[in-house]
Parts: C-alpha cells; sequence; structure tokens
C-alpha cells in the first residue's frame, strides 16, 4: 500500500482504488482497532456497484501510519484526513464511518462542511442520548488494556461489542481468538489512540449541524451496546422526523464488519445507491 508524508509530518497508509475518471469518490473512516484490510471486500463491493473510487487508510496510530507513544490532539485526527484528501486531489466525498471514526467524521464535516456530500454513521459512537454509557465502556476497555493487556482487552470488549448469536458461535474458539487480538494489536499504540480519541465531545448541536448540510445515515446493530434502542430513538425525536435517516440491521451487535460483512456491506451499496438522479453519492 502507498503512504504519504503530511504536510504536518504525519505519514499516513492508504488505499486509493481510483478505477474510474470523473466519478464520485468514496472514503472510510476506520474505528480504534481497523486497518486497511478490513474493509478491502467492502472498497472492492462498493467501487463496482456503484462505479466510484474508493478511499481507505489507516489513521495515526493504526496499521502502517505514524505511531506516537504519547498522547496527542484529538484535532490531529481531522487534520490527517484533510490533507489526506488534498494530497489525492479530492475535492468532493461520501464518508463512511465505523465505530470511532464516526466521531472523527462528525468533527471533519464541521470543519470542511463543502467537502462531504453523504455520510453514513456505521455502529456509530455519537449519540448524545446513552452518551454517558458510551464513556464508561470507553474507559472500561481502556483500563483493561492498559491493567491487563490486549487479552483483557478483549475479554472485557467482546461480551459488549458482539450480539448474542454470535457470541454463541464463537465460544468454542475464544481462546484461539485471544492469541489473534494479542498479535494483532500493539497495545501501548492503542491505549494512545483511545485516550487521545476520548478528547472528543459529541453533542446534539454537532449532529444536527451535520443532519443540515449533508445526506446522513445512521446504521446500527439491534445489540449495539453503543446505540441502545431507546438511545436512538430520543436522538430522532430530538432531531426530528427524517433529519437523519436510521437503518438497524437485526440480531447485529456493534462489530458489524465481523459479524457480517456481506450484509453489512450491501446495506451500504442499497444505501448509496437510493439517492435522488443526478445526485453526488
Amino acid at each position: 500500500m502507498p503512504n504519504v508524508q503530511l504536510k504536518n509530518g504525519v505519514t499516513i497508509n492508504y488505499s486509493y482504488k481510483k478505477n474510474y475518471e470523473n466519478a464520485d469518490n468514496v472514503v472510510l473512516f476506520n474505528g480504534a482497532f481497523n486497518t486497511i484490510q478490513d474493509w478491502e471486500s467492502m472498497a472492492d463491493s462498493i467501487a463496482a456497484e456503484l462505479k466510484c473510487n474508493v478511499v481507505t487508510f489507516e489513521m495515526r496510530n493504526q496499521g502502517e501510519s505514524t505511531k506516537y507513544t504519547s498522547d496527542f490532539e484529538y484535532s490531529g485526527f481531522i487534520e490527517d484526513a484533510y490533507l489526506l484528501l488534498k494530497h489525492l486531489e479530492i475535492d468532493s466525498v461520501s464518508i463512511i464511518t465505523y465505530s470511532s471514526g464516526s466521531a472523527i467524521a462528525v468533527d471533519f464535516i464541521h470543519a470542511y462542511p463543502y467537502l462531504v456530500n453523504t455520510v453514513i454513521f456505521a455502529g456509530p459512537m455519537i449519540n448524545p442520548e446513552g452518551m454517558f454509557k458510551t464513556r464508561l465502556v470507553c474507559r472500561s476497555s481502556l483500563a483493561a488494556l492498559e491493567q491487563g493487556g490486549m487479552k483483557a482487552a478483549t475479554v472485557c470488549l467482546f461480551p459488549m461489542i458482539f450480539s448474542n448469536s454470535f457470541l454463541e458461535v464463537i465460544k468454542d474458539n475464544f481462546d484461539n481468538l485471544l492469541d489473534m487480538f494479542e498479535k494483532s494489536y500493539n497495545p501501548a499504540t492503542l491505549s494512545v489512540y483511545m485516550k487521545s480519541w476520548m478528547q472528543n465531545s459529541m453533542n446534539l448541536e454537532k449532529i444536527s449541524f451535520v443532519a443540515d448540510n449533508t445526506k446522513t445515515h445512521f446504521l446500527y446493530g439491534e445489540e449495539d451496546v453503543y446505540n441502545a434502542p431507546e438511545y436512538v430513538k430520543q436522538l430522532e425525536k430530538k432531531l426530528g422526523i427524517n433529519r437523519i435517516l436510521f437503518h438497524e440491521l437485526k440480531k447485529k451487535g456493534h462489530a458489524l464488519h465481523i459479524e457480517d460483512m456481506k450484509g453489512f456491506s450491501d446495506k451500504v451499496v442499497e444505501i448509496l445507491k437510493n439517492k435522488p438522479a443526478g445526485a453526488a453519492l
């Protein structure tokens, strides 16, 4: 995969599937545990189905991008995304987010609303309703990571991010999954990412701004710990009818891409296809 050293000194590892001239561009914003490889099949599906170009990238402290060993300013996430798009000479995008990437996308849209046509918040961690619970989950997983390492964090997170049915499927292979997660992530750099990300602040005013300036979709699993049905209903009520379009995936948890990548990808394509004639994605 190519990488670029941005003007702020950060090196970002990315993939730009530029298959079509004068086509729409779709950008995926990672969650905390993601790398480019996680989105390979989705990126291919989106590009083929929508005849568009797709950018995936690893944020600072992810994959092959720059690793900080101490906390950095949360605003760096937004600056990196902007500078990467500038480097690629992209001036109009649709954004698909996952998990913690949703908060970064909210603040990116606040900073550069003219760049974004559509946003799909998938498994988002942005709902002001229930934000105390979201923060508690983050704090508990961070504490587990710092005190017990990757295995402890995995044991803490798995019951919260997966649906009941998926946990039943993986239970006999759980110890092997623990070993895989321990080998796949560096607790030190992941901890720095999480602490820096937790500097973000989500509120109804920010979400309203996004809804007023982009075509906004909120995609979540029925059993998503961060998006309990009552919290989603409260947000919808406070925003008003159809300012954000909500999509629930039945019997799914937070980790949509792990539980059912094809179903997740198909839903994203369906949402992006359903646009007014002649409109950008």
